[in-house]
């Protein structure tokens, strides 16, 4: 059910979802090949089998055999090209169907479904060119020809980024949905949302933009040498909704359902630094489904300056079957919507910080559509929380504000001065006393007489461990293995601590199998944490039973570009969203012994 509360529906006109039996023509050799996650450490999962489009759907409806029968020949004849090392091919060699195929299966179904694939990973990134973020000539003729000739064209985006999305408009596609990775049950998941067993309910977890060249990072991203930070906090939807409106395809937190949803503000107030919304949501239309309430607020404009909106909650509905309504409650506090100085624009530098001015709350479907809902004045600057310059740039660069680009604000210390003046007293070095683990544990001894005991080289060689498929884990093929690796410490109770990596599956380097999970891609586009309480613990409880202490993930890196090779293990552009899902999947790791790591 985690799969298609992911899918994000772009546009509908009406084909979804399938009728039992009904004759349907499916294109494309991504049916038989579903992409269950991207490559590297963070999606090659040894699993047991990945479920196909094209097995699950046979199930329910009938797929016109003489095109499943076209391209399971040209898969026979072009096998899947799985590239070399980490890296793939962004996209397989597609046929072109000829037009009398198209025209013989057009007169036996009304509806045509074509799914498109994308890979990526770790070590190479998407490439702005044709079978990658572009269609390829042979993907564009395609969707020509089905979309010259049939009633309703289905198009689905197998992939964890996104890829340019400019041929929706321009070959007028009726039904277009992200289905994004779904791990090893991906394509049953898939079936189940096309036949409406659950219904689609995913939200845009990035901006679907006009042109590529124009992204605020282009140009700034992937050098081998320097990447400049030029567009700083206006990442995705910050940028493009302060900057650059015209620019975007299809909004963050955008997505459709198979219904349709009425959104009523039944009460906004604000207690202190609390602020409490109440939305009413009524399912207005013919099938059942699920709605996202988003929202989000303005800061004022100032010096200091901010994105025009930022998201700062979210909730998603129940399942609301036709006339059925819910209402949503969504809570968050003032001092969240405080913002950074780094430079003393606000008069208060290195603090988060409230700049006099008039605060604005905007609630609804997606950023773009959200509409005022509350807003309260702040009378003069407040100090949320006073920092301390810390991790600043020490070479200059420009970076954009609200009021242009301007130089960033350097280091104004000296980071080893800082760390020499405020190291601890060195501790004594006694030597072997004979202290164990256990001692510490039992309370004969404290934990600093333990450490005392080693010499500088062990104490660097705890930390330091072991790398790939060390034969202290319990299981060949780990990430590391670190803690007890060395005699001293071992002889002292330390045990072996050992890691493996995440976040798709417990990935090893070799022969063991295990589950693949949805990519974080589709994690995130569920904007449901909850929806994933399950599924983590299955991942933590199978971690366990390979005696792995430590899993490699989450991974919260933003989606800061949408060519990045690794954003199918990431959440989001926007901090907040994948702050919560990050958040999620650390309880529930933890609640199952297994300790995460946030990467």
């Amino acid at each position: 059910a985690a799969v298609p509360e992911g899918i994000t529906l772009l546009e509908t006109d009406g084909a979804l979802p399938l009728k039992e039996n009904e004759n349907v023509a499916m294109f494309g050799r991504g049916q038989f090949e579903y992409v269950k996650s991207g490559t590297g450490s963070g999606g090659r999962v040894n699993c047991d089998y990945v479920t196909t489009i094209e097995g699950e759907l046979k199930k329910r409806v009938n797929l016109f055999e003489e095109v499943r029968a076209f391209y399971a020949d040209y898969i026979a004849a072009h096998p899947f090209d799985v590239g070399g090392g980490w890296q793939a091919l962004p996209s397989q060699k597609q046929p072109v169907p000829p037009e009398d195929l198209v025209l013989r299966a057009a007169k036996n179904c009304e509806k045509a479904i074509f799914v498109l694939c994308r890979t990526c990973g770790e070590g190479y990134d998407s490439k702005a060119e044709k079978g990658d973020w572009y269609l390829s000539e042979e993907e564009e003729s395609t969707i020509a020809l089905l979309t010259k000739h049939f009633r309703h064209v289905i198009v689905l985006v197998n992939g964890g980024n996104q890829i340019d999305l400019n041929w929706i408009k321009k070959y007028s596609v009726g039904t277009a949905a992200f289905i994004w990775q779904g791990g090893q049950e991906g394509g049953a998941g898939t079936a189940d949302m096309l036949m409406g067993d659950v219904p689609p309910s995913g939200r845009m977890i990035d901006t679907a933009v006009k042109h590529i060249e124009l992204h605020p990072a282009a140009g700034h991203f992937g050098d081998s040498v320097e990447n400049v930070h030029t567009e700083d906090i206006y990442v995705g939807y910050r940028y493009y909704e302060t900057f650059a409106k015209d620019e975007v395809l299809y909004p963050f937190g955008y997505g459709l359902s198979y219904t349709t949803f009425e959104r009523e503000t039944l009460s906004a107030k604000k207690n202190g630094d609390e602020i409490s919304l109440k939305i009413r949501v009524k399912n207005t239309g013919n099938y059942a489904g699920k709605d996202v309430v988003q929202a989000y607020f303005s800061y004022p404009e100032t010096k200091l300056g901010a994105p025009a909106r930022q998201l700062i909650a979210y909730r998603k509905t129940a399942l609301l079957r036709p006339d059925e309504s819910e209402i949503v409650t969504l809570n968050f506090s003032v001092a969240d919507m405080a913002a950074y100085d780094d430079c003393g624009a606000s008069g208060a530098k290195f603090a988060y910080v409230l700049e006099a001015g008039e605060y604005k709350v905007y609630a609804g479907a997606n950023v773009r559509d959200a509409e005022e809902v509350f807003s309260f004045t702040q009378n003069t600057l407040r100090i949320v929380k006073q920092c301390r310059q810390c991790l600043a740039p020490e070479k200059s660069f420009v970076r954009l504000t609200r009021n242009g680009f301007q130089p960033v604000k350097t280091a104004e210390y000296n980071v080893w001065e800082r760390v020499r003046a405020e190291l601890p007293a060195a501790a004594e070095m006694t030597g072997d006393r004979g202290i164990t683990l256990q001692d510490v544990k039992s309370g004969a001894h404290t934990l600093d007489e333990f450490v005392a005991q080693f010499s500088e080289k062990e104490l660097c060689e705890i930390v330091r461990g072991e790398g790939m498929s060390s034969p202290k884990a319990p299981v060949p093929g780990t990430a590391s293995c670190f803690a007890g690796v060395a005699k001293a410490w071992s002889e002292k109770g330390v045990p072996v601590v050992t890691t493996c990596d995440g976040p798709s599956g417990v990935r090893m380097e070799s022969a063991a199998r295990a589950t693949c999970i949805p990519s974080g891609c589709l994690i995130a586009s569920t904007w449901n944490p909850a929806a994933f309480d399950g599924i983590f613990d299955a991942f933590a409880e199978e971690a366990a039973g390979y005696g792995v202490d430590v899993i490699l993930a989450p991974g919260v890196n933003l989606h800061r570009y949408p060519l990045c090779g690794r954003s199918f293990e990431y959440y989001s552009e926007d901090p907040y969203l994948a702050g919560t899902f990050a958040a999620k999947f650390a309880e529930r790791f933890t609640k199952k012994g297994v300790f995460a790591t946030i990467k």
